[in-house]
């Protein structure tokens, strides 16, 4: 039920929406990937991805190469997320824009343009997981 929806940068409008579907394998803590060949995605200028889930929802909504605002569906009225990497013509094929680093969540990380990893996690991508536990401070002798 979840979707992904590309951007165009010229007009905030969306140009394909691709549907998610299948088993996410564990890779390890629980995480894994799967990976869609999704042909023609735009390359020039500021574009954009929205992931949306099951409730319509917009889990991320990120750009390359600028930032653009949406002007359809769930994006609407939105301000993309610049991850702030550029794929050029003189790049080597074969590469993906990934986020990598060690973390719990999606701010512990910096994006890269590294080799793809289909279907897989991304190589230089730790994830940990996260413990929802109290924080227990002790009281300091003078208030006691």
């Amino acid at each position: 039920g979840w979707t992904l929806l590309l951007y165009n940068g010229r007009d905030g409008r969306i140009y394909r929406e691709v549907p998610l579907s299948g088993r996410i394998d564990d890779e390890g803590m629980g995480y894994g990937a799967v990976w869609f060949s999704v042909d023609n995605v735009q390359n020039g200028g500021a574009d954009a991805v929205a992931l949306i889930n099951r409730a319509g929802e917009i889990i991320e909504f990120l750009s390359y190469e600028g930032s653009i605002r949406g002007n359809d569906g769930p994006a609407l009225k939105l301000d993309s997320v610049d991850v702030g990497i550029a794929e050029l013509a003189t790049d080597k094929a074969g590469g993906s824009i990934q986020r990598v680093g060690k973390g719990a969540n999606p701010s512990h990380y910096t994006w890269s343009l590294e080799p793809q990893s289909r279907g897989l996690l991304n190589m230089n991508q730790v994830i940990l997981r996260t413990t929802r536990l109290p924080i227990v401070m002790p009281i300091p002798a003078f208030l006691r």
